[in-house]
């Protein structure tokens, strides 16, 4: 996904070089920061003043470059999505939260998934230059010469990620039904197939239950035996 200056967002598939949206006008200036999650792309820029403000925090389908919602703040500096340092890469759970940073000292964290503002970090004097952020906490430097912490228990961040974590074990154990049901059937490839879906749900949280993975791998390989792959 490309910011341009002038606030279109381009989205392009990399390994076949191939523009998959035309442009689409997000911002009313210049596109500062962005991050995709999904289908998702969360954008700041430095748009102009409008009767409702300068809503230059949006939320963009990346599909086909619907606006789904956008935000009030100061001009967006920089952007950072929360990264799990043990997996090395965001979080594939349920939600993905992002942190932006503005010209006025503040930093917003963002649900990006449900496209809500979760908390104001504010204590910089002022503008937010860069944001890193793993599982736990977010650090913030800024123009004022300073770099301030901030933790995510403090927002909560952590009790709705355990919530999340939990629908998505619901949604494992359903994947899971559906593979067995097929496996009764005799339809074994269709079992191996809601096995293998069931595994990459389990290892989206942060700590799959042993006994889950476990029964998911001999059931994969059992039907994956029995269909002869």
């Amino acid at each position: 996904v490309l910011g341009r200056s002038d606030g279109m967002l381009e989205v392009w598939n990399a390994l076949e070089g191939a523009e998959m949206i035309q442009p689409a006008k997000v911002h009313r200036g210049r596109v500062t920061c962005l991050r995709c999650v999904g289908d998702t792309i969360i954008s700041g820029g430095e748009d102009e003043e409008v009767v409702s403000g300068r809503e230059c925090v949006r939320f963009t389908d990346a599909r086909d470059g619907r606006r789904l919602s956008a935000f009030t703040t100061a001009p967006a500096t920089c952007m950072a999505l929360r990264t799990d340092v043990l997996k090395g890469g965001s979080d594939r759970a349920g939600s993905v939260y992002a942190v932006s940073g503005h010209a006025d000292g503040k930093a917003f964290l963002w649900d990006v998934l449900e496209r809500r503002c979760l908390h104001v970090l504010d204590g910089h004097h002022s503008a937010v230059r860069s944001i890193c952020a793993d599982r736990v906490c977010a650090v913030t430097g800024g123009d004022d010469k300073t770099c301030r912490t901030w933790r995510f228990a403090d927002s909560l961040v952590l009790q709705n990620e355990k919530e999340q974590e939990e629908r998505v074990l619901r949604r494992t154990s359903d994947e899971c039904d559906l593979g067995s049901e097929a496996y009764r059937k005799g339809k074994l490839g269709k079992a191996a197939k809601h096995y293998s879906n069931a595994i990459d749900m389990a290892r989206g949280v942060q700590s799959p239950p042993v006994e889950m993975m476990a029964k998911l791998f001999c059931n994969r390989a059992a039907a994956r035996l029995e269909g002869g792959d």
